[in-house]
């Protein structure tokens, strides 16, 4: 609650007054320093909680993974997911394991290693890892993997509004103005839509007045 609420201190502070603690705790600290964009942190405490017997599990290397992309972390990220994870401990990497390696690539401009990744990859990819891929080619303006991105959402997913918000970004950065154009014309025939963002949120009417 309090991670999520924005106070990792005070999460921490529960956390460590905890009187027995086990993987769930763990791997719920190492998630919220990781959502904060704390990596150091989140890579402290994983390394605390394996260093007093606790073994990881998938969602702790989601976590640990994660922090690794908030701090631009590829050597260590690297290091966790082939050598800890998959060597120390045996464990199969799943989709999410590699959606979050193809986010740390992406985002820190190493879109070929991420392409390459995918290619590698021992089952099909999914929206996301497809969709981790397209926004890191927009973060960087890569119009040729950025529509290889594109392909494979299609391939999983036809009309998926992403796809020509983030084309029509690397199109009109990169001048290929014949590009938008034939993109203004798929999406018009496609009927596809950019849903509006939006909020929640919910009351207990009783309790009001």
């Amino acid at each position: 609650m309090y991670g999520k609420c924005g106070d990792i201190n005070a999460a921490f502070r529960v956390f460590e007054s905890m009187p027995e603690k086990n993987l769930v705790s763990w791997n719920v600290i190492i998630g919220g320093y990781a959502r904060h964009g704390l990596a150091s942190r989140a890579l402290e405490e994983f390394d605390r909680m394996v260093k007093g017997n606790f073994v990881p599990d998938e969602i702790s290397f989601i976590n640990v993974l994660s922090a690794c992309v908030h701090g631009g972390m590829i050597e260590q990220g690297e290091e966790i997911f082939y050598e800890t994870m998959q060597v120390k401990y045996g464990m199969r990497a799943t989709m999410e394991h590699y959606s979050c390696m193809v986010d740390l690539y992406g985002k820190a401009g190493e879109l070929e290693k991420a392409e390459e990744l995918i290619k590698r990859m021992p089952f099909e990819p999914d929206v996301v890892v497809w969709g981790a891929l397209l926004g890191a080619c927009g973060l960087h303006s890569c119009l040729e993997i950025g529509e290889a991105a594109a392909n494979g959402i299609r391939e999983v997913e036809k009309d998926h509004p992403a796809v020509y918000s983030v084309l029509s970004k690397i199109y009109g950065e990169n001048g290929a103005r014949s590009g938008v154009i034939r993109l203004d014309k798929v999406i018009r025939g496609w009927n596809a839509k950019k849903q509006k963002a939006g909020s929640w949120i919910e009351s207990n009417p009783g309790l009001i007045g």
